[in-house]
């Protein structure tokens, strides 16, 4: 229960927050948000991509990005990683 009022009581701060910010500041973290769920523009390929070009488990890739290995991005819920770097690493084997 402790969790819950904790969670609570930071919405209720955020709305606080939010309900302060003027249109134009309302605005720009709207676009913000937005372009965070959006795939990254560039060259970029999921784990699903990477699974099935190089036949590597999707642990192998999680792995390499949970220690850094390989840059990556997340929106979405999904991981983008740099297309060079994938093949750099898995292309070669």
């Amino acid at each position: 229960m402790k969790n819950r009022v904790c969670e609570y009581g930071t919405l209720a701060m955020l709305q606080r927050i939010f309900d302060k910010l003027d249109e134009e500041e309302r605005t720009w973290l709207d676009a913000t948000l937005k372009e965070k769920e959006a795939p990254p523009s560039g060259d970029f390929v999921t784990i699903a991509q990477i699974v099935e070009k190089y036949g590597i488990t999707r642990q192998a890739v999680m792995k390499a990005i949970r220690h850094d290995w390989i840059a990556a991005i997340r929106r979405d819920g999904k991981w983008y990683i740099p297309t060079d770097l994938a093949e750099e690493r898995w292309g070669n084997k």
